[in-house]
């Protein structure tokens, strides 16, 4: 079963002229995934990247769902400290899950490091009630053991020492590192991180399951939408993840599109953007490769970029993500509506984005600017796990096309050892 459908139409010369890609084109970049499909396939089979794997295990689930109920029945507000891939597949879920303020348990996640807004933040906090999930897979994130230690201090000097083990949880990877230790000393749990998988790839982890089941998402529904896709790359060489590749790889590589523009048209999908930010940037961006990823919210946002987007340089490839649900939100009446916005008159705020989606596609293929369209007939969370494994696969995928190692990060490494040495005076 489909979750999504992805249409590549508005990026061939058929549709587009001579911005877009031949048939043929298209056909030799297709073939041109398939090394990176069957190193999927054969990591798959040899049981060697935990993050193919995930999509199908259930037997972590029920021990999760334990330790989530015991956090969720002591908390009101429970704080998520983490840096990149270990927050924002998380914030994604939490798009998904659309809590409001007033949900208790309110649940934050502190993905950045500001003295300011932290004091803010643990000036408002009622500590006797709040509940810190700290995630870092090296144990050794100078950012988020920051985070980590104001509140251990923030707890003792409340007089709260003897709640430290209970709020506290961890999440990082076997052997020994700074947050096991601190783990340690203070008899706090922790929750093993596997070594072999990278933060952008961990959604379907407990660095992302936790959250989910926090915020009362179904995890199996989520990595049963994940598998979905997982299968149909095992099966089909033509498969969704390869069909994107080839489009995002060849407008970069024949056409100079090396700009990514993220849009989906819904609430509840906007978080995949950051998300989607991070995984390309951070997997693709090496030896002067890779795409410019842009996230961007459909329709806020075509108040702000869309002029750039349809008149600026043509160097960008769109990825439109709709959901045409035309029930969402109230219908409008009444002789005001009919006499100053007619049109608008018995519709509803869906069918509104819909015609404004409808709207911006065409105007996209009209101005000669390639854009492919997802479309989903429900935004739920096996949805949301079928979308997050396609832009993953797709990643790797796109990877192995360029050339690259999608899961290191070595620029990011050198930045962190420089701040350390201007730390120490060095």
């Amino acid at each position: 079963m489909k979750f999504y459908r992805q249409s590549l139409d508005g990026c061939f010369e058929s549709e587009i002229g001579i911005e877009g890609l031949s048939k043929p084109g298209f056909d030799v970049a297709l073939t041109n995934t398939r090394g990176g499909v069957k190193w999927i396939r054969d990591a798959y089979h040899a049981r060697k990247w935990p993050l193919l794997m995930l999509p199908e295990e259930r037997g972590d689930l029920d021990s999760l769902q334990s330790i989530a109920d015991v956090i969720k029945d002591q908390s009101k507000t429970i704080l998520i400290l983490g840096m990149g891939g270990s927050s924002l597949g998380g914030q994604t879920l939490q798009g998904l899950a659309a809590m409001d303020e007033r949900s208790e348990p309110h649940i934050v996640f502190m993905e950045n490091l500001d003295g300011h807004t932290f004091a803010q933040r643990l000036k408002g906090l009622d500590l006797e009630t709040t509940s810190i999930i700290a995630i870092s897979k090296s144990g050794r994130t100078a950012e988020t053991a920051m985070q980590v230690f104001a509140f251990v201090s923030a707890f003792k000097t409340a007089g709260l020492q003897n709640l430290i083990a209970q709020r506290f949880i961890f999440i990082t990877a076997p052997g020994k590192n700074p947050m096991r230790d601190l783990a340690s000393d203070l008899n706090i749990p922790i929750l093993d991180h596997d070594p072999d998988l990278g933060g952008r790839y961990s959604v379907l982890s407990s660095v992302g399951m936790l959250p989910a089941m926090l915020m009362g998402l179904d995890a199996r529904a989520l990595r049963t939408g994940a598998q979905s896709v997982m299968l149909d790359l095992l099966d089909n060489d033509d498969c969704e993840p390869a069909r994107g590749a080839a489009i995002l790889s060849s407008m970069a590589e024949a056409n100079g599109r090396r700009t990514s523009v993220f849009m989906p048209y819904a609430d509840r999908l906007a978080r995949l953007g950051p998300w989607y930010v991070q995984l390309s940037a951070e997997s693709l961006g090496k030896d002067g490769k890779g795409l410019t990823p842009i996230s961007a919210r459909g329709p806020r946002d075509q108040h702000s970029s869309l002029q750039l987007f349809l008149a600026g340089p043509n160097d960008k490839v769109f990825t439109i993500l709709s959901h045409k649900h035309p029930h969402d939100g109230p219908q409008i009446f009444g002789d005001l509506v009919a006499e100053e916005f007619p049109y608008l008159a018995g519709k509803t705020m869906g069918e509104l984005v819909a015609a404004e989606t409808y709207a911006l596609i065409t105007t996209l293929r009209n101005q000669r600017r390639p854009a492919r369209v997802f479309e989903v007939d429900a935004v739920d969370e096996m949805t949301m796990g079928a979308l997050m494994m396609h832009f993953m696969l797709e990643t790797i995928i796109l990877g192995n096309v360029l050339g690259v190692n999608p899961f290191d990060q070595p620029a990011v490494e050198e930045g962190k050892k420089l701040a350390i040495k201007y730390l120490q005076g060095t």
